[in-house]
């Protein structure tokens, strides 16, 4: 039964890393959806009306997907159907009302994941774990995928750091603080995602605007014992590799001209469906319709890619303007949240 399960998650092959992407971390989510689904608070403030109507309508555009099945379990290579949108929002909602018990869990288990992060993905940099190839030497950690790497690094990474330099952890857990964040730094620059540095840099410029006003316990000496040892992995090996995916960004025909040309076409495609969409992952059943001469000639006919690489044009493709909409207000109803947090809570 679990050879005949991991073969409906993954019928295009035995990948593996897709056990820990597509079963574990699923099942975990709704796992731990259920066992505190008694504490989630269904209140009618802005956050789950908000995402009620987002999920409704993602619900509705599914229905009339051009893909209906992938529309609703998603792709065997990326799996984002609305079953996954719902586990998001479930999520939220349970984070929104957890109680303090299940919070510390929750941060205890990130600190061990950035350590975890860390440390497997210095053991694929020196060949003692599975090197699967990316471009320009990109790691892909435990995830298999340098952009799920620096995704989970960009978000333990932080939390890691405030355990170490919080005064009320205990002395175990913040060093464990301290070696999570060094680690997890390391992981982050050697997954090489640009989305994960802008994204852990746009956080960084809120704390430091509005997250200063409670002070901070000193560092951990974890933090600073794990930086000296780590120091000359992120001199020889990050920082080179920061600066070519720097450069390589502006260089013409590069990925700013790439990103430019990818939401052009995923503009066009919108007018065509703008009430509803293509569903989610349909967008890639239809590139080819809305494809020009310019981009033929500037990428060639073998690019047929499933995303426009902008999260409001991707929402937009998979449920139309009207979804698109209740995203970008259920972005910023979250991100008030996250900043209140930032500016009140524990470290």
């Amino acid at each position: 039964m679990v050879a005949l399960g991991l073969t409906g998650f993954d019928p295009v092959g035995w990948d593996a890393f897709g056990p820990i992407r597509w079963l574990a971390l699923p099942a975990l989510g709704f796992w731990l959806v259920a066992l505190e689904a008694d504490t989630i608070r269904l209140d009618p403030s802005p956050g789950p009306v908000l995402l009620a109507a987002f999920l409704s309508w993602g619900a509705i555009a599914s229905v009339v997907a051009v893909d209906p099945l992938h529309a609703w379990i998603g792709t065997p290579d990326r799996r984002f159907g609305w079953l996954t949108w719902l586990l998001c929002g479930a999520l939220f909602l349970v984070g929104r009302s957890a109680e303090l018990r299940l919070r510390r869990a929750v941060i205890w288990g990130f600190v061990v994941g950035a350590i975890g992060l860390g440390c497997y993905t210095l053991a694929e940099t020196i060949g003692l774990a599975i090197d699967v190839d990316f471009a320009g030497g990109r790691r892909g950690g435990p995830l298999g995928q340098p952009a799920y790497l620096g995704a989970a690094a960009a978000l333990v990474t932080p939390i890691a750091a405030g355990v170490s330099a919080d005064r009320e952890a205990a002395p175990g857990w913040r060093l464990a603080g301290g070696a999570g964040a060094a680690l997890g730094l390391v992981t982050l620059l050697l997954s090489q995602s640009r989305a994960a540095w802008l994204g852990a840099l746009a956080g960084g410029i809120v704390w430091m605007v509005w997250g200063r006003r409670r002070p901070l316990g000193r560092p951990a000496s974890a933090t600073v014992a794990a930086s000296a040892l780590l120091g000359p992995v992120l001199v020889v090996v990050a920082v080179p590799a920061l600066r070519r995916r720097i450069t390589s960004s502006l260089e013409a025909g590069g990925v700013v001209d790439g990103r430019l040309d990818e939401w052009r076409i995923g503009l066009r495609a919108i007018s065509r469906a703008p009430v509803l969409g293509y569903g989610p992952e349909g967008y890639r059943t239809v590139f080819g319709a809305a494809v020009d001469d310019a981009y033929v000639i500037e990428w060639g006919r073998d690019v047929v890619t499933d995303r426009a690489h902008s999260g409001p044009l991707d929402v937009a493709l998979a449920f139309g303007v009207p979804g698109a909409a209740i995203y970008l207000a259920l972005l910023a109803v979250m991100g008030l949240a996250a900043v209140t947090v930032i500016r009140t809570a524990e470290p």
